[in-house]
């Protein structure tokens, strides 16, 4: 007595392997027993097979070339069919047809040198009449069909990084516009001044203050706002007691951005850019804060090591 399979789910059936038609190209030195090999298919769920038979490779190529099948069978009996050079052939003529190869068993070395080209391999001493054929033309099909959506997904997801990133250079020149255009609408005679200073603030800003930035910015980029706020504001905190302008603190946003989406590579820009506008938003909101306290003489808090401070103080010793 047989044992028993696994029970099947309520409403569920078993899933014929192969479609109901199904267009094959059989490639032997003898022509198959079309009536044993559509029996077989039967069994599997396709009614209506429809059969093409080459002798030799060359007219497979011909052929393939001329139509299109759901699967290419070559039967090597003795393994003088060279299988290699018409795999190479049909790709070099852009045909995806996918490929099974019969083949008897034992002969290990021919067996390795089959699982280097593109296509599955059936041992069996039967050939076309072996029943595990059904199964591995499905085989065959489905593994061609996954690896199309697989490269067809590749492709997709290749295009829409690019269009992520021509997005992301779009919207880093817009910010940069909108920060030359707010010093181009100053009074003529203070733009040149307004530059300068710009220029000036950015040069004074301590490599440390720069660091610190960059780190926040990563730390944002994975962590989101959530448990970063105390960190933002020291950081406009110290921004302040650098003396950087509102303008200024856009321009090292903007620089650190840019250096971390060119360390991305072919990885999507979108979530960095969207995060790192949500924190220039919230830093301009602390940088706010501080000038508005900064005004009214109340001083910025105590937010730990004031790297400025300890900057001044070893210009002074040195002095």
């Amino acid at each position: 007595m047989q044992p028993a399979g696994p029970p099947l789910l309520s409403g569920s059936s078993p899933r014929a392997a192969l479609p109901a038609t199904l267009r094959l190209l059989c490639v032997s030195a003898a022509e198959p027993s079309w009536t044993l090999l559509a029996l077989l298919l039967d069994k599997h769920g396709c009614r209506e097979p429809q059969f093409r038979w080459c002798d030799s490779l060359l007219q497979a190529l011909t052929a393939l070339r001329d139509e299109n099948f759901d699967c290419l069978i070559i039967h090597d009996a003795d393994a003088s069919l060279r299988i290699a050079a018409l795999l190479e052939a049909l790709a070099a003529d852009g045909c995806t047809e996918p490929v099974l190869v019969l083949t008897p068993p034992g002969d290990d070395l021919w067996l390795a040198t089959l699982c280097e080209c593109d296509c599955e391999i059936l041992a069996s001493a039967d050939g076309w009449q072996s029943p595990a054929l059904p199964q591995w033309i499905a085989r065959t099909i489905d593994r061609a069909h996954l690896a199309r959506e697989n490269l067809r997904l590749a492709g997709a997801d290749q295009r829409r990084t690019l269009r992520e990133r021509d997005e992301t250079d779009q919207l880093l020149e817009q910010q940069r516009r909108i920060l030359q255009d707010h010093a181009e609408s100053s009074p003529l005679e203070s733009l040149r001044t307004l530059k300068t200073e710009v220029g000036d603030e950015l040069r004074s800003l301590p490599s440390e203050v720069v660091g610190i930035y960059q780190d926040l910015l990563r730390s944002y980029v994975m962590m989101g706002s959530g448990g970063l706020a105390g960190e933002i504001r020291k950081l406009a905190q110290l921004l302040v007691l650098a003396g950087l302008s509102p303008g200024a603190a856009l321009h090292v946003h903007l620089a650190r951005v840019e250096e971390l989406i060119r360390g991305l590579g072919s990885r999507s820009s979108r979530h960095v850019m969207s995060r790192a506008d949500l924190l220039a938003m919230e830093l301009m909101i602390e940088l706010g804060e501080c000038y508005r306290q900064k005004s009214q003489r109340r001083g910025l808090g105590d937010f730990g090591i004031d790297l400025l401070h300890e900057e001044s103080l070893r210009q002074k010793q040195e002095g």
